[in-house]
């Protein structure tokens, strides 16, 4: 007989921090603002930013353009210096999020995309900006073959999957006191990783069974591929990282009666 409700925690790919950028633009220009933000399961006490540049590693979130406030680091008026992998790492340095590189740039025009990887099957929109001036028209670029040319800045692409990988560059055209002028920003890498899908590794309740099948939280459709095991189950989940799940499933049939001594010898009772 199995328990209801069943509760299942996902314990396979399970980030215990996640480090965000906000503008979430991995390429910024020099003199910008950006905050780092580090997002840690029963919080961040204790955790540390870290920066690794120019060959080595080094703390984060240290120098006189840097304020840190609580789970967040604010980096105003962005230098060349600030260039580089970021990441947050706990007190003992045995735990870590994941790294996202940061570029600060002086040249001209930049290509804007958001921290790497992209997930395969999300949007993503790259962003061509000239340094203080706007651009008047606006030519993207992949493996250096002409993508797109318009008057807009930004480029969407719906879905990615692995056939958008690649580099990725813009060419912006802009006036400047009446006189035309152009240039090209630096390559960008763009890619893409499958979405990873969550295994169900323990069932926290008591002992029995069940042969019913779970509902995905993401796409709300039965699995019907596995069956749970109220002992120990391995059951394919589409769910985010971290996320607890409570399936309330129907009730178990009711206890079976227990028959006396005459229904054993006479035989099963047959209702009128």
């Amino acid at each position: 007989m199995c328990p209801n409700p069943i509760l299942f925690s996902v314990l396979e790919g399970y980030p215990k921090a996640v480090l965000t950028l906000q503008p979430a633009w991995a390429q910024i220009f020099r003199g910008e603002t950006v905050t780092l933000g580090c997002e840690v399961e029963g919080g961040s006490a204790g955790w540390r930013f870290k920066q690794y540049r120019d060959g080595r590693e080094e703390a984060g979130c240290s120098d006189q353009y840097s304020r840190r406030y609580g789970d967040s680091c604010t980096i105003s008026n962005a230098q060349n210096s600030h260039s580089g992998e970021y990441w947050c790492e706990s007190a003992s340095g045995q735990e870590r999020s994941n790294a996202v590189n940061l570029t600060v740039s002086n040249q001209w025009v930049i290509l804007q995309t958001p921290p790497q990887p992209v997930i395969e099957g999300d949007s993503l929109t790259l962003r061509c900006r000239v340094w203080d001036y706007t651009a008047t028209r606006v030519d993207f670029y992949k493996e250096n073959e002409v993508l797109q040319s318009q008057a807009g800045t930004e480029l969407s692409v719906d879905h990615v999957s692995k056939s958008d990988e690649g580099s990725y560059k813009c060419r912006a055209e802009w006036r400047w006191d009446s006189s035309p002028y152009s240039d090209d920003s630096a390559e960008v890498r763009v890619s893409v990783r499958g979405r990873h899908r969550y295994t169900v590794a323990k069932a926290l309740t008591s002992a029995g069974s069940c042969s019913r099948p779970v509902t995905s939280l993401h796409s709300g459709r039965p699995v019907h591929a596995s069956r749970v095991s109220c002992r120990r189950v391995s059951v394919p989940l589409e769910m985010a990282p971290g996320t607890t799940a409570i399936h309330a499933l129907s009730p178990p049939p009711p206890p079976k009666r227990k028959r006396n001594q005459s229904e054993l010898s006479n035989g099963p009772v047959v209702p009128f």
